[in-house]
């Protein structure tokens, strides 16, 4: 037999800046511009998710890659559900009302079966709020159960946990449910669009059975990329479709009437 190189991967997946080289292999291998000896063959079957997440991953990877992207086909026949759900509030108040969100939908299934997940950073982006509201909403549904935020060097716990995390800490792993959020922040700013495509694109594809995005209803332009292609092939299923959720109630500041000292009465 000739000697030769075997190589595997998902250039969807190329998370950390600068590790392009098997997207660029690719690129010269379907364009022909390398060596003939060199051959491609895609692995189209997906055996993780659901036919609908499949079906919203195609979607999203026609629109976000189009030099890149190959059908996936799902193994899976049980019915499987995407819904998106645009959160209302102003701009003060809208963190706290997408982290109770996330964590109303993480804490209807059993720790150990779901993730919270953001592209990017649980922390920075103005995404702390959120996080922050999600732990708590969390603690008050299930609080017997531990709630972990991966952030800096924390490890991934072996036991059953509710999960806050990131893509590139998660990245291998799946839930049955998987709750995205934080993918409408002004990411471009600081990180290249193709690099932030891949980072979503490995948040979405952890969902075994259901997948959600929860994002700020006034941003749907900012992530048209996104949620356009699932809406235009019809592929927000359950009935559930995009969810226009009420704002959080905030409580209300109440005027404290003023206390009267010894010798002096109230007026009014």
């Amino acid at each position: 037999a000739t000697p030769g190189l075997i190589s595997a991967g998902d250039p969807h997946q190329e998370v950390y800046p600068g590790a392009t080289w098997y997207s660029g292999r690719w690129s010269e291998v379907q364009s022909g511009t390398t060596d003939t000896r060199r051959r491609s063959h895609v692995l189209s079957n997906n055996y993780r998710s659901a036919p609908e997440i499949v079906a919203a991953l195609n979607a999203y990877s026609r629109a976000a890659f189009p030099t890149l992207h190959h059908d996936q086909v799902a193994v899976r026949t049980d019915p499987g559900k995407v819904s998106i759900i645009e959160v209302q509030g102003l701009t003060s108040g809208v963190d706290q009302n997408i982290g109770r969100q996330v964590g109303e939908l993480l804490a209807a299934r059993p720790p150990g079966e779901s993730y919270g997940l953001v592209p990017v950073s649980l922390e920075k982006f103005g995404v702390g709020g959120a996080t922050t509201a999600a732990r708590q909403a969390l603690h008050e549904l299930q609080p017997s159960e531990l709630t972990l935020a991966l952030t800096g060097r924390t490890t991934i716990p072996d036991g059953d946990v509710y999960l806050l995390a990131t893509a590139q800490r998660i990245k291998g792993t799946e839930r049955r449910l998987v709750v995205a959020y934080a993918a409408d922040r002004d990411y471009d700013l600081v990180i290249d669009p193709g690099l932030m495509a891949k980072l979503m694109f490995v948040t979405l594809s952890r969902a075994q059975d259901e997948l959600v995005l929860v994002t700020q209803k006034l941003a749907r332009q900012r992530i048209k990329v996104l949620i356009e292609p699932f809406i235009a092939a019809n592929l927000l299923s359950g009935g559930a479709g995009v969810v226009t959720a009420d704002p959080v109630e905030q409580p209300r500041r109440q005027a404290l009437k003023p206390v009267p000292v010894t010798g002096e009465t109230l007026s009014g």
